[in-house]
């Protein structure tokens, strides 16, 4: 195994990368307005949070644009909303800024978000036989940890958690190395209904762009291509219902430390 050193980046040149690898996997992006209203912007959540001051605009553009955002997964979702009629297949990101308030500061803090929505068919539809099962919280999981090896993060952990925006039991919380970059789940029933979306169910993932991009390393580990062909091997185990997938993947690794590649379930 050697370590190939790398110059230090920064984060233009880190998002660029990111919008690459996103764009490789087979995401399309999307641009949205930074202005809205309150109602708008609290649209994706399941109870309204407490009332917080937003920015508003001296001069708006127009009457649903009178204030910055606080969050950036209700401007993706409006997008699937509009597209749904014509494009029951959707998988979109955006990189954008939210402007969050700060306690006895006049301006706000501005951070970056990545968001990912995804929802219709696995495969479109063409004239040879496609996969038209409905995208849900694993496709997600797998575009996640793509996006992961292809910026050469450490393999990302999902935790079960609760959120007001998603499903119950279909939300996880992102972790890479000892870092939480965000959270994915499938989107919420009750704040479907407040969108005019098809049956199909809406898978989301909201990441924060600057934890993404400091989990990199300025090296990175390459191993020499195997001199001998892979062995394959399939087990069986019986384990309790309740223990993690994670955790078998850990001790199954740990285990096998040194000779074995890759386990998958």
């Amino acid at each position: 195994i050697a370590e190939l050193g790398r110059a230090p980046f920064d984060m233009a040149e880190g998002e660029s990368e990111l919008r690459r690898a996103l764009a490789g996997i087979g995401l399309q992006e999307v641009v949205t307005y930074r202005m809205t209203t309150p109602e708008s912007d609290r649209r994706h959540l399941l109870e309204a949070p407490p009332e917080e001051p937003y920015v508003v605009l001296a001069n708006p553009i127009a009457s649903d644009r009178t204030v910055l955002r606080r969050n950036l997964l209700p401007s993706v979702l409006e997008i699937v909303e509009r597209n749904a009629r014509q494009r029951p297949r959707q998988t979109l990101f955006e990189i954008g800024p939210v402007f969050l308030p700060q306690p006895g500061e006049a301006l706000p803090r501005e951070s970056t978000r990545l968001v990912i929505v995804q929802t219709g068919p696995r495969a479109a539809r063409g004239w040879q036989p496609a996969d038209e099962t409905p995208m849900d919280f694993y496709d997600l999981k797998g575009v996640i940890e793509a996006l992961a090896a292809a910026l050469h993060l450490p393999g990302p952990r999902f935790t079960p958690v609760a959120n007001p925006s998603y499903h119950p039991g279909q939300c996880a919380e992102i972790t890479v190395g000892e870092r939480r970059i965000g959270v994915q789940g499938e989107i919420h029933p009750v704040v479907r209904r407040r969108f005019d979306f098809p049956p199909t169910p809406e898978v989301a993932a909201e990441l924060d762009l600057d934890g993404i991009l400091s989990a990199r390393t300025a090296q990175r580990v390459v191993s020499p291509v195997p001199a001998y062909p892979p062995e394959l091997e399939g087990l069986a185990f019986i384990i309790d219902e309740d223990l993690p997938a994670e955790r078998v993947e850990s001790e199954l690794s740990q285990a096998g430390r040194g000779l074995l590649a890759v386990v998958l379930f």
